[in-house]
């Protein structure tokens, strides 16, 4: 197997997870999933080993700050609690901050229990992610879903386009029946604005040339205020603007402008968990 073969592989192992989307068929066993992306079963065990040792050393790094340790003690989040966490690619790669944040609570405080659910799919607007988040209240009964979605309606497909790929009025009302239903079913809410991105370098990545995806920033402006409007009595807020800097340390984003690398996952996971250490358990 060629160094290029498995380069693609693991990128794809890291952002594309079939199993998610299709858990319903009956051939989504490790090897299949491992030849989809090109790679034996082996070789597929060692790449999800990389990206679980790589998150548990950055959790590690972060707890070494003892008020940052302090704080992961204070989460709101009770012994034998759920989170689910409805997302896209941000919270659906395997190096993520939802990842980050599983190290971080295993470590400090094991004796908890407290299960994370990742159900993030790359690539979903909030009209797909409204029959996730049905989906994943009836199956897991989650305590709390903190929703971290609406940077995909922003993109806009093909040269010219006039419009983002939904509107800032749907995508409000998307959020706003999530929001609904999730309060319905007795979870507490959390809601999470769009990363900090770098347009320039998102209009200047060939594979976002090649597929003529672009982005504009009052697009993704619109979504975060869509967030902040739709969050009610009784959510917890995570705004995430300048949590990479501002401008944006252009180590915390990948190529693409628009991904974070590990280490901006890393900051991502340090905003979730320092403002909702500021509430006292539910």
């Amino acid at each position: 197997m060629t160094g290029s073969s498995v380069s693609m592989g693991e990128e794809l192992a890291r952002s594309v997870h079939p199993e998610k989307v299709f858990a319903f068929l009956p051939g989504m066993s490790a090897t299949n999933l491992a030849a989809l992306y090109g790679l034996d079963e082996p070789a597929y065990a060692a790449i999800r080993d990389r990206f679980a040792a790589q998150t548990a050393a950055a959790a590690r790094e972060l707890l070494a700050e003892t008020e940052f340790a302090a704080a992961v003690d204070r989460l709101p989040f009770s012994a034998g609690q759920t989170l689910a966490v409805i997302g896209e690619s941000t919270t659906d790669a395997a190096d993520s901050w939802l990842q980050i944040l599983g190290h971080l609570i295993r470590l400090r405080r094991p004796a908890d229990t407290i299960k994370l659910v990742n159900t993030a799919i790359s690539g979903y607007p909030t009209t797909m992610l409204q029959r996730i988040m049905s989906e994943t209240l009836q199956r897991h009964r989650p305590n709390w879903v903190a929703l971290f979605a609406g940077a995909n309606d922003a993109l806009r497909y093909g040269t010219g386009a006039t419009k983002p790929l939904v509107t800032g009025t749907e995508t409000a009302r998307n959020l706003a029946e999530m929001r609904r239903q999730a309060a319905a079913a007795g979870a507490r809410r959390i809601w999470m604005t769009p990363a900090d991105h770098d347009t320039a370098r998102i209009a200047a990545y060939p594979p976002f040339q090649a597929q003529q995806i672009w982005l504009e920033d009052d697009d993704l402006r619109a979504v975060g205020n869509a967030i902040r409007s739709t969050a009610g009595d009784g959510d917890v807020m995570v705004d995430l603007t300048g949590a990479f800097g501002n401008p944006p340390d252009a180590a915390l984003l990948k190529a693409d402008g628009l991904h974070p690398t590990l280490a901006g996952q890393q900051a991502i996971a340090r905003r979730f968990v320092e403002r909702l250490a500021g509430g006292s358990r539910a």
